[in-house]
């Protein structure tokens, strides 16, 4: 479970509706909680950090079972793509790997950052996707 579950599980188990135009990113685990049945779960996680301090970056990343896909929209040569299932350590960047597979996965996480950027009205991105 994901601390994004605790709003919308907080809020069934109190019978509250969401107030106005909240948006809510996880799912109520109320069910479990109560022991009625198992919680359909993905690994997939996206997440973003910026900082314009001591350093200037705007990275963007997701991450699924078996990948992991970390771009700096700022800095692209700290760009970053792991291959978790053979290496979890996360030792070896094979962001500029010509192996078809990382390739691949480079591709379709790529194109989830960017549906998420545009999904979250994210300006970040909106250079590059330009």
């Amino acid at each position: 479970m994901r601390h994004l579950e605790w709003f919308p599980t907080l809020l069934e188990a109190a019978g509250v509706a969401a107030p106005g135009e909240t948006t809510i990113r996880g799912r109520s685990v109320l069910n479990l909680l109560r022991g009625e049945g198992a919680f359909d779960r993905s690994d997939d996680l996206y997440s973003e950090f910026s900082v314009q301090h001591t350093m200037r970056a705007d990275m963007r990343s997701y991450r699924t079972s078996e990948w992991k896909l970390k771009l700096d929209f700022l800095n692209t040569d700290r760009d970053e793509l792991y291959d978790l299932r053979n290496e979890p350590g996360e030792t070896t960047n094979l962001v500029t790997s010509d192996r078809a597979e990382a390739k691949a996965a480079f591709a379709k996480l790529s194109k989830v950052i960017g549906q998420r950027l545009t999904e979250l009205d994210d300006s970040v991105g909106k250079t590059q996707a330009d």
